[in-house]
């Protein structure tokens, strides 16, 4: 191999590692965000009571149609006790879909 072609092999060679690089980086950031969205612990919290009251007030619209006084006294009273204590909420919401999920097996 002539010098000039060993040259050029090598060009290639190390634009293929910086190409490679800056592929790892991206990838590495990716991880990075995903990682931390996880770990961010109050956001996620936060986001279960808000799909929580969601589905409270969905169940409350179709429950009160039954029994209008009765059942927006009782979906009222359960929508505050999430809003106060977001944590039992999505702590019993998550046991309610791993046993249905159970239940499916």
């Amino acid at each position: 191999m002539s010098e000039t072609n060993m040259s050029e092999a090598q060009g290639a060679d190390t634009e293929e590692i910086r190409r490679k690089i800056e592929e790892t980086r991206a990838e590495l950031g990716e991880t990075v965000e995903a990682l931390a969205a996880k770990a961010d612990v109050k956001a996620r919290v936060k986001e279960k009571q808000h799909e929580l009251a969601e589905k409270i007030g969905e169940v409350r619209e179709n429950f009160t149609s039954v029994a209008p006084e009765k059942g927006r006294d009782t979906f009222r009273s359960a929508a505050e006790g999430v809003r106060n204590r977001p944590l039992p909420a999505v702590f019993l919401a998550g046991l309610l879909v791993g046993w249905m999920v159970g239940r499916r097996k």
